[in-house]
C-alpha cells in the first residue's frame, strides 16, 4: 500500500515516475521499515512528516 501511495503522490506532484532524488523515494526505506526497528529520532521525524501531509 505504501508503494502505491508513494507512486501516486509522485505522479500527481511531478507528472512523472519517481526518481532517487525525490523526497518520497529518499524516505522509502523509512516508510517500509518496521517502527520498532527505527531509532527514536527517525520515528519522531517520520511522525512530523506524516502530520504535515
Amino acid at each position: 500500500m505504501v508503494t502505491k501511495v508513494r507512486q501516486r503522490v509522485t505522479w500527481d506532484q511531478r507528472s512523472r515516475r519517481g526518481r532517487v532524488i525525490d523526497p518520497e523515494w529518499a524516505n522509502r526505506g523509512r516508510l517500509l521499515r518496521r517502527r520498532d526497528r527505527l531509532a527514536r529520532a527517525q520515528t519522531q521525524y517520520a511522525t512530523k512528516r506524516a502530520l504535515r501531509l
